[in-house]
């Protein structure tokens, strides 16, 4: 099993640790490329512990023993202030015949690889140079992590370039470097992408959206939107001013207009929410208008509940469904109304206070002395 053993034993280490550079942290980034070059297994030795998935934090040397596997296998161990080393140099590390020092313009780093079962003996081994291909940024000080998130910055979104991706301004557009994005995607200004985001080709997202983790298909449109852990399928209007959260799923052909938000909704292909709307823990069926003001009420106060709307049904503006309820396909649900109970295939349900009118008082209220 190849493991990767990274040192942060110093003050100024464990601040530079958790700066932020695009999606990840410095140690973050660290970690990610270990992962890529061939690192089965992270040790992070430190005082500190963080929130990264698929780490082991160890407060003494003298733990990492106990930590590697007694089979065969490659030991890296290295820092956190040469992040720049790519995913494909460390992967040569893990592979090489025989440990060795690496290198860098015969200056000696303290990255270097072991075979595991010799760790224990490491301070006694002999090592060959090992040279590395490309130059290496250390990273030492808030000057040197603003230098590197420059680079690092300008690297990815050549890449994406170089695929056939469309920049309306590269320099001010932020992709993260797990960001999967296919040819023909047009991005424009302040846009975020986080995360293992992927973006299918053709599909425009407009300024001031930010995706993490998100899954968007072709020919789609997100425009100033957020999008949390949730997919959206081929042909989807998005926006603007929209947030998708927790494992959304939208169909294809889905209209979703400005201000709305969907949490842990499933929605059918064709159906609208044009505005002002909040979708929670509903499954939408196909074809399905949402109208203006339309809220789900899925929380108690202490359970969430689910909402069912059916294909073609049609939810009139500032409605509340309050869940549990089901709304049965072609079924129409009053503008106004509040409904509390399952409305049947092809019904329609009105909830609402009926309406009185009071001849003379509107005119004698606007009048009155103030």
């Amino acid at each position: 099993m190849n493991t990767a053993i990274v040192f942060v034993d110093k003050k100024d280490g464990q601040d530079l640790a958790m700066q932020r550079i695009i999606d990840k942290t410095l140690l973050g980034h660290t970690v990610n490329r270990l992962k890529k070059g061939g690192s089965q297994k992270t040790l992070v030795v430190s005082k500190e512990k963080w929130p990264l998935d698929d780490v082991i934090f160890l407060d003494d040397v003298r733990k990492i023993i106990e930590n590697i596997e007694d089979e065969a296998g490659r030991v890296i161990i290295t820092g956190i202030h040469y992040p720049a080393i790519e995913s494909d140099v460390y992967h040569d590390l893990f592979n090489i015949s025989g440990a060795g020092v690496v290198m860098n313009g015969g200056k000696t780093l303290d990255i270097f690889t072991m075979e595991s079962r010799d760790f224990i003996h490491y301070d006694k081994l002999k090592y060959e140079a090992y040279n590395l291909k490309e130059e290496i940024t250390e990273v030492k000080s808030a000057e040197d992590v603003v230098a590197f998130a420059k680079n690092l910055h300008k690297e990815i979104n050549h890449r994406h370039l170089l695929n056939g991706v469309s920049f309306v301004d590269i320099d001010k557009t932020y992709i993260g470097e797990d960001v999967e994005i296919a040819k023909g995607a047009c991005l424009y200004p302040d846009v975020y992408l986080e995360g293992e985001t992927k973006i299918g080709k053709n599909t425009t997202i407009t300024a001031g959206s930010h995706l993490i983790d998100a899954t968007v298909g072709e020919d789609c449109n997100i425009m100033a939107s957020r999008i949390d852990n949730s997919v959206l399928h081929n042909k989807v209007k998005l926006g603007p001013n929209s947030h998708l959260r927790m494992h959304c799923e939208i169909a294809d052909g889905c209209r979703i207009g400005n201000y709305v938000e969907f949490k842990n909704t499933r929605f059918g292909k064709i159906s609208r929410a044009a505005h002002l709307t909040y979708l929670g823990d509903a499954d939408v069926g196909e074809d399905v208008n949402i109208g203006c003001g339309v809220i789900t009420v899925n929380y108690d106060g202490a359970h969430k509940f689910k909402t069912v709307i059916k294909d073609k049904a049609f939810i009139g503006s500032n409605s509340n469904i309050i869940a549990p309820v089901t709304v049965g396909y072609q079924a129409l649900v009053a503008a106004g109304s509040t409904v509390t109970r399952d409305v049947a295939d092809g019904a329609m349900a009105i909830g609402r206070v009926r309406q009185e009118d009071k001849p003379g008082f509107g005119y004698r209220y606007i009048t009155k002395e103030k």
